[in-house]
């Protein structure tokens, strides 16, 4: 049986990772951290997919990787709580539940480079501006040729937003996304929709886009095509708490 913790989303203070078993789905763990400080989160181990035995070992592989995480980060203290049971139900956005299809993009790994502290006061206010701001964005091919493609990034107003350029290499697809200032998180995700609509799903099986703003790195996303079955979660209501990590 092989278990393996595959992050969903990642950022500077926390992630959210899937816990496989054998490549199919068997629970999620979510995660928030501070560098020399702390680490919290939760455990859910999903008792429809997972044979008691089968729990044991994924809580072994979970110990494993928060310890590692303990050590990267140098944390002092640790608690995380770990239950086995079945899902109730889950929220989503109707839209995003809408579009869901075997097809799907999925997030495998989101790595902020850039922590908030190296930010300057200046940029702080730009963030903060570029987060009260409904973006709406399209996105304007510049050029193309030789598995290159060009891309200006512009607001409602036609406003340069970020230059972006992706080199295609076989079914792989590298992108540079470069801000004229500070993005949000949403600015970010949205940019990122609109260079992956623009390939061929069927053509394409991994992007990986590097987010640039003056010269420095301040996030990588990385997807992967979605090939996790799903599973119906309907009509589970049963909840038992196992344990907390310490």
């Amino acid at each position: 049986m092989n278990v393996t913790i595959v992050p969903n989303l990642r950022t500077a203070g926390g992630e959210i990772c899937d816990i496989m078993i054998d490549d199919q789905y068997g629970g999620t763990m979510s995660l928030v951290y501070r560098e020399y400080d702390r680490i919290s989160g939760s455990v859910q181990l999903d008792q429809d997919c997972l044979s008691p035995s089968e729990k044991e070992e994924a809580e072994m592989r979970v110990r494993e990787y928060v310890q590692s995480l303990i050590d990267a980060i140098d944390a002092e203290e640790c608690s995380i709580v770990v239950t086995y049971s079945r899902l109730d139900h889950v929220i989503a956005s109707p839209d995003r539940s809408e579009l869901e299809s075997d097809e799907d993009w999925e997030y495998d790994d989101v790595d902020t480079e850039t922590q908030l502290g190296d930010i300057e006061d200046g940029e702080r206010e730009e963030l903060q501006m570029a987060e009260d701001e409904d973006s709406d964005f399209d996105l304007i091919v510049i050029d193309e040729k030789d598995g290159r493609v060009e891309y200006h990034i512009v607001d409602q107003g036609a406003n340069l937003i970020a230059e972006a350029i992706a080199v295609i290499n076989d079914r792989d697809v590298h992108a540079d996304i470069v801000w004229e200032r500070l993005p949000s998180d949403h600015q970010m995700m949205e940019a990122t929709d609109l260079i992956v609509s623009d390939f061929d799903e069927d053509e394409i099986e991994t992007f990986q886009l590097d987010m640039k703003y003056k010269d420095r790195l301040i996030e990588t996303v990385q997807l992967a095509h979605n090939r996790l079955l799903k599973d119906n979660w309907s009509g589970m209501n049963e909840k038992q708490a196992d344990q907390e990590y310490h």
